[in-house]
This record gives structure tokens, sequence and C-alpha cells, in this order.
């Protein structure tokens, strides 16, 4: 086997670069991403078949695979694959069912993990400080929430593709079988849920506008009641029915549009009010 050539790193944060901007681009159903993947392996092909037009069109062919990750975490395959396919090009013994297989095995976990953390706790923490920022008059909240956002989706998609290009794809399987994965989704799960919590408190609003005078005394249903009971529940009833309606396959816009005739037709009985 001939001495293996290192990609350089300009070539490296290419790729990355490639993949930010074109990871959605062309999905559909037979590849999901795989078309952003190949496009990302461009200059790595480039930098380690230079000369041999047929070898970069084999190799990104072998790209052009089905693929369906998380953007950011994702990126540990681009770093794993870059690896594989350097010592592809030295001569190893690797073939492209080695690859590809590979690539297959880390797309779930990986989006597991990456959905976790980017969807349910990053995301929505950003957010919810921007629009407090925003709600106390600091105009360039969306614009602080756009910088923060590709800021973290560039640093994480640098810093995951670092860790499977270095550690390796073996490295990366034995994190998982060791029960990594689960003790990462296990936090994620509680730390989202504590943040989706906050949420709901802040800017889901829902009240009962119901009172009843008895014996010459207004009892008003949602501060006699409810808040006595336990303060914000009918938000967190309505969130829980939502999340409920999610799990048992309603689609989103379905659930949404009940949720505007629920307000309409409750509203204009005035049972009750934002």
């Amino acid at each position: 086997m001939a001495e293996v050539v290192k990609v350089s790193k300009s070539t490296q944060k290419k790729s990355i670069l490639n993949w930010f901007l074109s990871c959605a681009v062309g999905g559909n159903y037979e590849f999901m991403h795989g078309v952003g993947f190949m496009y990302s392996m461009v200059p790595v092909v480039k930098e380690l078949y230079p000369n041999d037009v047929e070898k970069q069109k084999e190799t990104l062919t072998r790209h052009l695979t089905f693929l369906n990750t998380e953007p950011e975490v994702g990126t540990v395959i681009h770093g794993v694959t870059i690896a594989m396919e350097e010592q592809v090009a030295a001569g190893a013994d690797c073939d492209a069912d080695q690859i590809v297989g590979l690539k297959s095995a880390l797309m779930g976990p990986l989006a597991g993990i990456g959905d976790s953390l980017i969807q349910g706790i990053i995301i929505p923490i950003v957010l919810a400080l921007c629009i407090d920022l925003t709600n106390n008059g600091l105009v360039l909240g969306p614009i602080i929430y756009a910088v923060a956002m590709y800021a973290i989706m560039v640093g994480c998609m640098w810093a995951c593709f670092k860790l499977g290009y270095n550690k390796g794809g073996d490295a990366i399987v034995d994190v998982m079988a060791a029960g990594t994965l689960d003790k990462i989704m296990n936090a994620a799960g509680i730390v989202g849920c504590c943040v989706m919590g906050g949420l709901i408190v802040n800017y889901v609003n829902l009240q009962c506008a119901l009172n009843f005078t008895i014996s010459g005394t207004e009892f008003n249903i949602q501060t006699a009641l409810f808040d006595a009971i336990c303060p914000k529940i009918l938000p967190l009833l309505l969130t829980l029915a939502c999340v409920k309606a999610l799990r048992s396959g309603k689609k989103s816009i379905h659930i949404i549009l009940a949720m505007v005739v629920f307000a309409i037709i409750f509203g204009l009985l005035g049972i009750f009010s934002a």
C-alpha cells in the first residue's frame, strides 16, 4: 500500500462548506441528503485523484446514495468517509461496500443525537432568549438569532467532522456500543423537556373566561379554580393534547387548523380567552 496522502485542511473546509450550503439541495425520496453529500465530496475527490477523471467519477458515484441524517452532527460521517477515502486512494483493502455500509450504520444514531441536541435543546433555548430580547424592545433580536444559529451550526459541523476524521468509524461505533449514545439521548430529552416547559409557561396563553355570581359573590373559574389547582394548567393541557395528537399520527397542519377552529368557536362563545 502506498503512503496515505492526507487531504489538506483547506479542502476539508471546502467540503464542509459545500455540505453547509447544499445539504438540503436536491433532496428527494431516493437520495434525501445524498446529493448534498456527493457535492461535498467533490473537492476531496479532486485532490485525491487530480489527474484521473474516471476515478473521480467512480468515487462521486459511490457517494450518490441514500443518506438521511442530521446536518450538523451528521458531519461525523463526512470525517469518517474522507479518512476512508484517503486509505482507498493509497491502495488499502477497503471497498465501496464498506464505506457505504458505514455511512448507513452511522446516519440513524447520529440523526437521533443531532435532532435531540439541535432541534430539541439549542434551537428552543436560543429562540426563547431572542424572543425575550425582541419583546423587551431590542429590534435586532431576529438578527441575533440568525447569526447565533449560523455560528452554532458551522461550529458544530466542523467539530463533529474533526471528531469523525481523527477518531475513525470504529471509534464512533465503540462510543455508541458503550452506551454513550443512550446517556446523551436521555440527557438531551430531560433538558429538552425543561426548556419546552419554560416555553409553555411564557408563550402559550389560554384562560377560562367564565364568571359566576353566587350569593352576591363573583366566582372567576380561572383564578378561583384553575390557578388554585395549578397555575398555567390550561396551557399545559393544551400542549399535552397536541403532543398526544402528534404521537397518534395526526399531521401537524391538521392540529394547527383544529386549534384555529377551537380558538374561534370558544372565543366567540366567551368560554376561553388568550
